[in-house]
């Protein structure tokens, strides 16, 4: 089929009569850089967290902007004081709040743990988010 879902939406724009990419629902296709999702709600949320990120630090010399509050409360706890307990990644030294966080870094990043495995192609993949868009390439 299609190795990514870049390769899909090219020729799904090329040949639009085309059933290889059938799919029971319209597709929402972002105008910027043309990601593709099932739902108006699922484009829209796409637009606030990757392009449009409204939510702005306040803290002085912090650039950083989020599209929903939770990721900027998220972001904010890395500004406090350096008293606060964290657990340290003893591979790359990164900070985490908690021991669940880093044992899903540990994971993810250093054990290369790929748990999401798509039934159409074998793929493995660290998040289920991406296998989605992997699975939605299939259809």
């Amino acid at each position: 089929m299609f190795s990514s879902m870049q390769q899909c939406l090219r020729h799904k724009i090329k040949c639009p009569n085309s059933t290889v990419y059938k799919n029971r629902h319209k597709d929402y296709i972002c105008e910027i850089c043309h990601s593709i999702y099932p739902t108006k709600k699922k484009l829209s949320s796409h637009m606030r967290n990757v392009h449009l990120r409204p939510l702005k630090c306040d803290v002085d010399g912090c650039s950083k902007s989020f599209g929903c509050i939770t990721a900027l409360k998220r972001h904010t706890i890395t500004h406090l004081q350096r008293d606060q307990k964290f657990v340290i990644c003893d591979y790359c030294d990164t900070q985490f709040r908690s021991k669940n966080a880093l044992q899903k870094h540990i994971e993810i990043c250093h054990n290369k743990l790929k748990p999401f495995v798509c039934q159409h192609c074998d793929k493995a993949f660290s998040r289920f988010d991406i296998l989605h868009c992997n699975v939605f390439s299939f259809f």
